[in-house]
C-alpha cells in the first residue's frame, strides 16, 4: 500500500466515484460490499446522497490473465510404454488495486494492491471466488481512525 499524504486523515466518509466498477458482473457487488465492510472496521462512513464536501472518492481496478504454454506430458501406454502426451501449463496473474482519492483534484491519497499468480487451470476461478477477501485484505492496511 502507499499513503500519499497525511490529509487522509482529514477524511472520515467516502462514495464510489463511480456507480458501476470494473468488475465482471456479478462480482462488482461482492467487491463493493467488502470494501464498506473493510472500510467501516477502519473508522470510515459511506457518505448520504446529499454528502458532497470532506468525501473521499473510493474506486478499484482489477484484471486477470491465463497465458497458456504448449507443453507435453509422458504416460504409460497400456503395455507399459512410455508415451508423449500434448499437454499446456496454465499461468494465471491476476491484480487488484483500491484508491481513495481527494475528491477535488481527483488525486490518489492512499492505494493498496494485491498481485496473485496461479498454475492450475482452476486458479481463475479460486482468485474470483476469494476476490472480495483480497479486497478486506487490502484495505485493512489503510490507517485506523482513531
Amino acid at each position: 500500500h502507499v499513503a500519499f499524504g497525511a490529509e487522509l486523515f482529514k477524511y472520515s466518509i467516502y462514495r464510489w466515484e463511480k456507480p458501476v466498477g470494473p468488475g465482471p458482473e456479478g462480482l462488482d457487488e461482492k467487491l463493493r460490499a467488502a470494501a464498506e465492510k473493510a472500510l467501516a472496521g477502519r473508522g470510515l462512513k459511506r457518505a448520504g446522497e446529499n454528502e458532497t464536501a470532506g468525501v473521499l472518492l473510493l474506486s478499484y481496478n482489477v484484471g486477470a490473465s491465463d497465458q497458456l504454454t504448449a507443453g507435453f506430458g509422458v504416460d504409460a501406454d497400456y503395455w507399459g510404454n512410455l508415451v508423449v502426451v500434448p499437454g499446456s501449463d496454465s499461468n494465471v496473474s491476476a491484480g487488484l488495486i483500491v484508491f481513495l482519492s481527494d475528491p477535488d483534484t481527483k488525486a490518489a491519497l492512499w492505494a493498496g494492491w494485491m498481485i496473485l499468480r496461479g498454475t492450475s487451470p482452476q486458479a481463475l476461478m479460486v482468485m474470483r471466488d476469494r476476490a472480495p477477501g483480497y479486497v478486506e485484505k487490502i484495505i485493512s492496511r489503510y490507517p485506523k481512525k482513531g
